[in-house]
């Protein structure tokens, strides 16, 4: 068969505009010439792919599955472009972030760093919030991505895709003065008897620990309130009280408290709106070299009725999701540094423009 390219692209607009002519407008050329290359298409196929009538054109059986497998390769061409044009302007762009401020110190703060000294010049714009906050934000369309810590309560209904990119696990540490031992396990439990410092209410660090202590039958309100994480160490330097943090942002003389019963591990997750599927997946790449890079566990997933919790892992957990494909690549720099810079180049006009190709 001697088909060229130029015959598939009439077909495939053809049928996307549903007839001949405004096809023919739409790639500025004239109806018989498009009418003549859809008659060799079906000459060279040996099969006819139209219905044609006075009211128009229908695909047949043999069409439909042909338009099936072209639609797919020009979705694919599309994108490919764009991809290809992107990396030829990588000096310019913007986007915005909900972070949760662990998520911030976990794993944005070390992508981002590399990022700009690459590309000084895309602004990357980055709100502190909640976790209910910035899933909130991101709902309004207030930001891009939304990338927080379990758990996460989120509607059914909410059209968000998730990744989870990595585990993270938060330790209680304490100043010296209170003289738990760092060579000696003890329990949860005991910890009651000390002061706790918790986060404000409405944030996940603070309901987390409440339905684990619950869980625990332990009877643990807060004597100190921090309104962040970055609060905690501070006041727990200065003897205020015993708080929970991940290893990340420990520091200072103080103790480490060993438990006999370990804190489950949570979660780390990226939420974007559905429809930018394609735009998660380019910085899912980009984020989950930490799970790389730290050694952490393969990433869990359990949103799948509405609610991202810390959980124990499984071989059903590791999907996806919501409609968000979980194909796993392995990561290099120059794939985390390409990906990123994918994203953070596109405007937000040109971010809609790619994903508006999944809504067809």
């Amino acid at each position: 068969m001697n088909i060229t390219y130029d015959y598939y692209r009439i077909f495939y607009y053809v049928v996307k505009f549903g007839s001949f002519t405004k096809a023919a407008e739409a790639l500025d050329n004239s109806q018989p010439n498009i009418t003549r290359a859809m008659n060799n298409l079906e000459s060279q196929l040996g099969v006819q792919v139209f219905y044609r009538s006075r009211k128009g054109i229908k695909l047949t059986r043999e069409g439909e599955m042909l338009f099936k497998r072209v639609n797919i390769a020009f979705e694919q061409i599309s994108l490919a472009e764009h991809e290809l044009e992107q990396t030829k302007r990588m000096d310019s762009g913007s986007v915005k972030i909900g972070v949760s401020e662990i998520a911030l110190h976990e794993v944005l703060l070390p992508v981002l760093a590399a990022y700009r000294r690459d590309f000084p010049n895309v602004m990357v714009q980055i709100t502190n919030e909640s976790t209910p906050s910035a899933i909130k934000s991101l709902k309004n369309d207030e930001v891009e991505l939304a990338l927080v810590t379990t758990p996460i309560n989120i509607n059914k209904n909410d059209s968000l895709s998730c990744e989870n990119l990595c585990e993270f696990t938060e330790y209680p540490v304490a100043h010296k003065m209170f003289g738990i031992p760092d060579n000696k396990e003890i329990s949860l439990k005991e910890l009651e008897k000390y002061p706790v410092i918790f986060l404000s209410k409405g944030t996940a660090t603070r309901e987390y620990y409440e339905e684990l202590f619950r869980e625990k039958g332990m009877d643990i309100k807060p004597n100190v309130i921090a309104a962040t994480t970055d609060q905690v160490m501070p006041m727990v330097k200065s003897g205020l009280g015993i708080g929970f943090v991940p290893e990340s942002m420990m520091g200072g003389n103080v103790t480490v408290i060993k438990l006999k019963d370990k804190l489950p591990k949570r979660l780390i997750c990226l939420f974007a709106q559905q429809v930018a599927c394609f735009t998660l997946k380019l910085i899912t790449d980009s984020l989950q070299y930490k799970t790389e890079k730290y050694n952490h566990p393969k990433p869990i997933c359990t949103a799948e009725t509405g609610t991202v919790k810390q959980g124990e892992r499984s071989e059903e957990s590791s999907s996806k999701c919501n409609q968000c494909s979980k194909r796993k690549l392995p990561l290099t720099s120059g794939r985390i540094h390409h990906h990123l810079t994918m994203f953070l180049g596109f405007t937000q006009a040109e971010q809609q423009r790619i994903t508006s190709l999944y809504k067809q």
